[in-house]
């Protein structure tokens, strides 16, 4: 059964072209895959980064790879995106359109948890004054869910979960930022069974390449207070920033590419490339 699908998959692809491909691979996977045998969130998300991957290195001459993380200074992040779903994109995708509009952003400050936590440890709030334990009240009782953060109720969240977050700035503060990865096992680690937080700060770029937020909100909040430096995984490039990247893997910098543009964490692998190209060239 499994070779049918091959089959069929390069068959579109011959016929039809890599964009609808990928629309018969989601198709797929939200049907049959998810019906037949339903996948974790985390599994629903491996697929379609390796998805991404595969398609990447077809269609791209400079693919990143989705689990390379890039290193970037909180503080130079100023929104969340609201458009982009981790679980449904997978990291590493390349998508155009107009998901990256002023429409789709929030300002980091104004996003309940960076606010909260800003107001707890820079403000110095009780919890309850903040706007994390607001947010979560209005989400009870407003919207009647059953659970926010793990919590079952608002007591649950502030004895529970509004402990968690304390330890995890003071941890942070006295030991320093450490990647996910590295913290599997240590106390905290009941609330670490989303998919999520065994991944770095979750961000997008958008055509100009301009770094959202889209997830990891806690640890970004943090490491945004304390002023760090943090490692992050992209979910998401907008096509026309793959664009730039392919243009400078493919004809290398010229004099209208800025400071900015050469100093880019998301274009370090690409001038590497560049320059390791150029020296072979030379030699």
């Amino acid at each position: 059964m499994p070779i049918h699908y091959f089959k069929k998959g390069f068959e579109i692809l011959e016929e039809e072209g890599i964009i609808e491909l990928s629309k018969s691979v989601n198709r797929f996977t939200q049907t049959r895959i998810v019906r037949h045998t339903p996948l974790t969130y985390g599994q629903f998300f491996s697929l379609n980064t390796f998805k991404n991957r595969q398609i990447n290195r077809i269609v791209n001459n400079a693919p990143a790879n989705p689990y390379k993380t890039i290193k970037i200074n909180a503080n130079d992040i100023l929104f969340t995106n609201r458009a982009v779903r981790s679980h449904v994109c997978g990291l590493g995708l390349v998508s155009g359109g107009s998901w990256d509009s002023d429409g789709n952003l929030i300002h980091v400050d104004d996003y309940w948890i960076v606010k909260g936590l800003k107001q707890r440890y820079q403000d110095g709030y009780d919890w309850e004054e903040t706007a994390y334990v607001e947010t979560a009240k209005k989400r009870f009782f407003q919207k009647s869910a059953r659970e926010v953060k793990g919590a079952r109720n608002i007591d649950q969240f502030i004895n529970e979960r509004c402990r968690y977050v304390d330890r995890l700035y003071e941890e942070i503060n006295n030991g320093g930022y450490r990647p996910a990865s590295d913290d599997k096992h240590n106390q905290n680690e009941k609330y670490r069974g989303y998919f999520k937080d065994w991944l770095e700060v979750l961000t997008v770029i958008d055509r100009n390449g301009e770094i959202h937020l889209q997830g990891g909100h806690h640890r970004f909040a943090i490491a945004q207070i304390l002023d760090l430096k943090i490692p992050v995984h992209i979910l998401c490039r907008h096509k026309r920033w793959q664009e730039l990247r392919e243009e400078i893997h493919d004809v290398g910098l010229s004099e209208s590419h800025g400071k900015e543009i050469r100093d880019h964490p998301d274009l370090q692998d690409v001038l590497n490339c560049e320059q390791f190209s150029s020296m072979a060239t030379t030699k």
